[in-house]
């Protein structure tokens, strides 16, 4: 068995998730430190290593539990929302933005 064996679309997401969350620890450090040095304070820092332990986890587990050969995506579209899906993709963001600038807030409040 070769490492490509293991390694598939599941995998590939858990690394770009991963790949994502490093870019925003970066991003973050950046800001805190700019924003500390012009007197911000800081706060809720004792509990962020469990929040980043949690969200390690939760990638690992994506990485090492999902079969590589998982079928997940085709299998939600067919079998939950069937042939309406592209078109689902499509009404739900529209009508969130014909509700804001129509201003009917009764559609606002269902879809927010």
């Amino acid at each position: 068995m070769h490492l490509l064996d293991f390694i598939g679309v599941p995998q590939i997401v858990a690394l770009l998730v991963l790949s994502q969350r490093g870019l925003e620890e970066l991003y973050s450090a950046k800001n805190t430190k700019a924003l500390l040095a012009e007197g911000g304070r800081e706060a809720g820092s004792v509990f962020y290593p469990v929040v980043a332990a949690t969200h390690l986890a939760w990638t690992a587990s994506l990485f090492f539990l999902i079969p590589s050969d998982a079928i997940i995506f085709e299998r939600m579209v067919q079998e939950d929302f069937g042939p309406l899906f592209p078109t689902m993709l499509l009404l739900i963001p529209l009508g969130r933005l014909a509700s804001e600038r129509l201003s009917i807030p009764v559609l606002r409040k269902r879809l927010s």
